[in-house]
């Protein structure tokens, strides 16, 4: 039985530690991770572990042998854990980095800490161990618009990503257990937060929706891609393609999940997870070029842009909105301690109507 438990307020205790988004699951600053989530945050690398472990403020985690994107994403016998991003990489300004910025993050492999030390493999560069650590120097560290105040984990591993990167003065930051950021109050009434994500600690994607658009990706003569694409922690089954646009509360008999808003993409869905390589342009900072005009961004932007969505929800029909592409949905949680597993099946309800699905 693989199950995933949500924690909240508070991070856990140094035994359920792990870099979050070392693979990431949000995007242009709604929805991807950032930190070893988007650690670059490790924003954006292959998390490892074999045993279950806890999650972090109001996020979902995975393991198990078979499981898959559950929580966490596990994938062919590989925990991705997306855990809100308790581990970030910055610059020397203190900026937080992601694959927007470095594609080549993507195939950084963090394995949460096991006897209190984190584990990075990269190509090219040797195995790090760095030693989880709560206390010590800290710095302001910024993601987004949003300013937090983070444990530096020391040089070593500070040399390491600047090596691997060939970029001088990156550090790898801890999000301490005393810290607070909340996501979006125009999405998220009540009090809800997150720790070096985009913006939200859950990030939810249904598989008949790849399906679509992977049958849409052929009919344009591209190869179809994995769900890893989007970075997920939490994937479903069983539903209509595209109706997740119509949620608003997902439901099991010990569980509610509140689906807060469209997530819009940046550049890293064009970003191969297992070569690091896209066809979209790099920027000099984390909006990375925006979606670009690559794949699988380009056949979204023509059924998916605020523009092809905007007759279905005011939400899509904001000017500034027009441009984007969508895929999943951001949610939040108010039920610390309870449980996710594959197999869970959820009530679909929003706007008067209710519908299922299974988490796969």
């Amino acid at each position: 039985d693989v199950r995933r438990q949500l924690h909240g307020p508070f991070k856990g205790t140094a035994q359920d530690d792990f870099i979050e988004a070392i693979t990431g699951a949000s995007d242009g600053g709604e929805g991807e991770p950032n930190g070893l989530s988007e650690l670059v945050p490790l924003l954006h690398a292959n998390a490892q572990g074999d045993h279950e472990s806890l999650v972090g403020p109001l996020d979902l985690e995975q393991s198990g042998d078979d499981a898959h994107f559950v929580a966490l994403v596990v994938q062919d016998r590989t925990v991705e854990h997306f855990v809100g991003c308790v581990e970030l990489f910055v610059d020397a300004h203190g900026v937080f980095l992601s694959q927007r910025r470095f594609p080549k993050l993507c195939l950084v492999t963090p394995t949460y800490p096991i006897g209190g030390a984190l584990s990075l493999k990269a190509p090219g560069q040797p195995l790090l161990k760095v030693p989880v650590n709560d206390e010590g120097p800290t710095k302001t560290c910024r993601i987004w618009s949003d300013s937090v105040i983070a444990v530096d984990q020391g040089d070593e591993a500070a040399k390491w990503i600047s090596d691997y990167l060939k970029t001088p003065g990156l550090r790898l930051m801890r999000f301490p257990d005393k810290a607070f950021r909340r996501v979006d109050m125009k999405y998220a009434k009540r009090t809800c937060e997150t720790a070096f994500s985009d913006g939200f600690p859950i990030l939810l994607a249904n598989d008949a929706s790849l399906a679509d658009l992977n049958a849409r990706l052929a009919q344009n003569n591209s190869s179809p891609i994995p769900m890893d694409r989007f970075r997920p922690n939490l994937v479903v089954s069983g539903a209509e393609a595209w109706s997740e646009d119509e949620w608003g509360s997902m439901t099991s008999d010990s569980l509610e999940l509140n689906v807060v808003k469209p997530c819009s993409r940046c550049k890293i869905p064009t970003i191969d997870q297992a070569t690091g390589r896209t066809g979209a342009p790099s920027g000099n900072d984390d909006e990375g070029g925006g979606p670009g005009q690559a794949e699988p961004n380009k056949t979204l932007k023509e059924i998916r842009s605020g523009t092809a969505l905007a007759a279905i929800d005011p939400f899509f029909a904001q000017p500034k909105r027009k441009n984007d592409v969508f895929f999943g949905q951001n949610l939040v949680h108010f039920a610390p301690g309870a449980e996710v597993a594959v197999g869970d099946r959820f009530a679909c309800a929003a706007k008067g109507t209710e519908s299922s699905c299974v988490v796969s």
